[in-house]
């Protein structure tokens, strides 16, 4: 009994084996490429969420006390008085979420 499981086992090993290989050559690679952007030299808080909160299709960040326009996230607006903590300590802002909690069709900032 046991060696009709192994045996069935092998067989799915071997096809997606067999699958993976056949795939490799027709496949191209497609690397990813990722700016690093510095949205602030002051620490407010771990917590971070991202989300459309303005509505025009692009998703903002939200760090610390500000959310930040995308795409570019040149512009900031803060959404609560901003206040600096030491960063080798923990901060009021632990977690963040982006979401429509009040279902008015525009999405909240959770802190």
């Amino acid at each position: 009994m046991y060696k009709s499981y192994i045996v069935i086992i092998g067989a799915i090993a071997a096809l997606l084996l067999l699958s993976l290989y056949a795939k490799s050559g027709q496949d191209e690679y497609l690397v990813h490429r990722f700016d690093k952007i510095r949205l602030s030299s002051t620490f407010y808080g771990e917590g971070s969420a991202i989300g459309d909160l303005n509505g025009n299709g692009y998703p903002d960040v939200t760090c610390g006390p500000y959310w930040y326009e995308g795409p570019d996230f040149e512009n900031r607006r803060a959404f609560y008085e901003p206040e600096a903590f030491d960063p080798l300590q923990y901060s009021d802002n632990f977690i963040m979420e982006v979401d429509d909690v009040n279902d008015d069709g525009n999405n909240d900032i959770l802190v």
